[in-house]
Order: structure tokens, then sequence, then C-alpha cells
């Protein structure tokens, strides 16, 4: 059981990840508890998935918990994926309803989409 331990550890020292952490922890002395909490926060903020439909954006938006009147800086902020073009169903409104209300469907579907993933 030490032997198979041993081997997983050197496992996980050897990928990029413990590398990463092994770093942190040797060249900053860093505890193991917060080189591990950086590496969490790095994944989530360099490792998203990037591959975004065609007609979508990827934006920075304040988080929906915050306040108004704070200082920009110190509000949480998150990315949120928005659709800009819909394709099909927006040649669709387009051509039923007009460039006005296409903008008016455009608009909601946006909000309602930065809503969803609670961001304003």
């Amino acid at each position: 059981m030490k032997k198979r331990k041993a081997i997983l550890l050197r496992r996980g020292i050897k990928s990029s990840e413990g590398e990463f952490i092994y770093e942190l922890e040797k060249l900053y002395e860093l505890s193991p508890k917060l080189s591990s909490m950086i590496l969490v926060t790095a994944k989530e903020c360099l490792l998203r998935e990037t591959s975004l439909r065609e007609g979508q954006i990827e934006v920075t938006v304040i988080g929906i918990e915050e306040r108004s009147g704070n200082v920009m800086e110190k509000l949480e902020k998150r990315k949120v994926r928005l659709t800009l073009d819909n394709g099909l169903e927006d040649i669709e409104a387009l051509r039923e309803f007009g460039r006005i209300e296409l903008r008016r469907i455009k608009l909601q579907r946006i909000s309602e989409e930065s809503l969803e993933q609670e961001g304003v």
C-alpha cells in the first residue's frame, strides 16, 4: 500500500498541476493549501472552455449580487456568454417582424442570458 501511494504521489508531482504547485511552494514559499487554492483559481480563470458557437461572444460583467455605488475595481466580475446572432431564428424574426423588433428580441435574449449566468 505504501508503494502504491508513493507511485500516485510521484505521478501527481510529475503532472503539470503538480509542477505548478511545487513551484508555488518552493519558489514563493507558500503553504500547500494556498498553493492548491491558487491552482484552482488559475484553472477557473485561465482554462475556460473556449469553444464559442458562431454568433456568441464572451464578455466580463458585474455579478448580479453587487450593489450600485461601489468602486468598479471592488465589484465582483464574471464572464458570461452572450448570443448576438442566433442564425436562422434571427433571420426569420427579421423577415416576419422587421428590423426594430429584431433589435428588441436580441436585447431581450442578451439580457436573459446575462441574468441566467448571474451577471448584469
